[in-house]
């Protein structure tokens, strides 16, 4: 992708991000799991 774009690899309950333009992302991911998880 282009320089500075977001980027989020979701790997089982890591959830990590490849720079701050990834912030908004990585948090909508994490929103996501935890709805899975509240929903087990």
């Amino acid at each position: 992708g282009a320089d500075w774009s977001s980027y989020v690899v979701r790997d089982g309950l890591l959830i990590t991000g490849q720079n701050p333009a990834s912030s908004s992302e990585a948090a909508d991911v994490l929103v996501s799991v935890l709805g899975e998880l509240a929903s087990v």
